[in-house]
């Protein structure tokens, strides 16, 4: 604490202490749970201003934990922007001329009837109360002062002490170009739409399937999973998960049961593609099986049948040998520690791959990330379905109708259909329809992965290593 009442503090959280402690601050005890999120929140000035400084906070959810060797040798990911602070000066909302009035559809019990157009009064600005809603999880109250008083200038904010909450809303996410998919641990309602999976398929229906794009193709190409870990899965599980993160059938799947009768079950390797290293590419990377501790996959967990026909390779072929391949972003030899959730897209006047969404997170594919549904025998939620995540988790979903705010408004041109998410390859850009926007995302995978060849075997920390990497070693420890 220092003279202005500014306080710095170090709290773990750990859902598997005892409830309502300083260490968990949730109602009840979850065994297994860990805080897994990694973000930043920083406030600064812009000076450059001739009268007084402009404020922002910088929103930042990241992917790599604050070690040397994960920020200097991993592939990470990360999303970082800028918001000003609410104001005069506050960009002007979006209107939609098309809402409804709420008052025109009231029931005796003053509740809405249907769904439709959004109400006039509906929250335009989803950005802000998501991450609220996350960072109230946390239960951290403490007020404190955040800001230095400038003399009488009515646009500097008050250094008035208040809570982290009251301070984040204090900012304008107007332009937010990207939709948070938080995790919480608990067991939340499955109507309650906010967290886990159930929020990453409200988001997919939301910011793609009501975004038709007629410059795509109908057809789509299975949804890519990379990440740095996973858990015990089940093949029903991951069936279920598969039916809610698809954009082909997420809008018809019921979120409770799978959207296919048990028998017309589509085979997974046609819905999932797996993206994870074989012990050949952890020996051949810049940290050898070291590397490989930051990917803490067993082979309990690896090795399951219904697992096997989804994995594909980190690197294509000709990556794998180093001899240059086709890798803009150079990270075929770095052991990937970013989490990327990706559901490609073609054109339907040429074959260039397109992405249809796509998420940074902090989630491996694990039902203690992404939540597994279960039926709730106490509490107030007895007797229905709910959603029982154990991890706090963060993501940044984005599609074309998130893209919109990255253009200026004020192009009347720049509407969904105008805008397309592409991976970036260091070459002249895709060859599209020139009236498009493009966004080029540096995704460090190949959208077509190479699947597994039949000496491949799939990285696990418990495996037999035989061959020693350059360092003469045979295991990650």
């Amino acid at each position: 604490r220092d003279n202005i009442d500014r306080i710095v503090e170090f709290i773990p959280l750990i859902p598997s202490d005892p409830p309502r402690s300083k260490t968990n601050p949730l109602g009840l005890k979850i065994p297994f749970g860990v805080h897994h999120t990694k973000m930043f929140l920083m406030g600064y000035e812009d000076r450059s201003h001739k009268i007084s400084g402009k404020h922002y906070i910088r929103v930042v959810v990241h992917t790599a934990n604050l070690l040397p060797g994960d920020t200097n040798f991993k592939v990470q990911g990360v999303y970082a922007q800028d918001f000003p602070l609410k104001g005069a000066n506050a960009a002007p909302l979006f209107t939609n001329p098309y809402k409804r009035n709420r008052s025109d559809e009231q029931t005796k019990e003053n509740k809405t009837t249907c769904r439709g157009w959004p109400f006039e009064d509906d929250n335009p600005l989803p950005f802000e109360d998501d991450l609220v809603t996350y960072l109230e999880s946390y239960r951290y109250l403490t007020k404190q002062s955040w800001f230095y008083a400038f003399g009488n200038d009515p646009d500097s904010p008050s250094s008035e002490p208040i809570s982290l909450t009251q301070l984040v809303r204090k900012y304008d996410y107007s332009k937010a170009w990207a939709v948070l998919i938080p995790s919480v641990p608990g067991r939340h309602v499955v109507t309650c739409d906010d967290f886990g999976y159930v929020k990453l398929r409200k988001t997919i229906i939301e910011k793609v399937c009501k975004h038709h794009d007629a410059e795509i193709s109908s057809k789509r190409a299975p949804v890519l999973c990379q990440f740095s870990s996973i858990g015990s899965l089940s093949s029903k599980w991951l069936q279920k998960f598969a039916s809610a993160v698809d954009s082909s059938c997420t809008h018809t799947t019921d979120l409770v049961n799978n959207c296919f009768p048990e028998k017309d079950q589509p085979p997974l390797a046609s819905r999932l593609r797996i993206i994870w290293p074989t012990s050949e590419e952890i020996r051949n990377s810049i940290e050898g099986y070291r590397g490989g501790g930051s990917m803490p996959g067993t082979m309990k967990n690896i090795a399951k049948d219904f697992l096997v026909p989804l994995y594909h390779r980190w690197t294509t072929r000709s990556q794998s040998n180093f001899n240059g391949g086709d890798d803009p972003l150079k990270t075929a030899r770095y052991v990937p520690h970013i989490k990327t959730f990706v559901q490609p897209a073609y054109g339907k006047a040429s074959m260039e791959p397109l992405i249809e969404w796509i998420l940074i997170t902090s989630h491996n594919l694990s039902k203690a990330a992404w939540g597994e549904i279960q039926n709730c025998s106490t509490g107030r939620s007895a007797g229905n379905k709910v959603l029982f995540i154990r991890h706090w988790e963060l993501g940044v979903f984005f599609s074309p109708a998130t893209f919109r705010n990255y253009f200026d408004r004020s192009d009347e041109d720049v509407d969904d259909g105008h805008i397309c998410i592409v991976p970036y390859t260091g070459k002249n850009g895709p060859k599209l329809n020139n009236s498009r926007h493009v966004v080029e995302v540096p995704l460090p995978f190949d959208l077509h992965p190479c699947p597994y060849s039949d000496s491949d075997t799939p990285w696990s920390v418990d495996g037999e290593n035989s061959t020693p990497d350059s360092f003469g070693r045979i295991g990650c420890y």
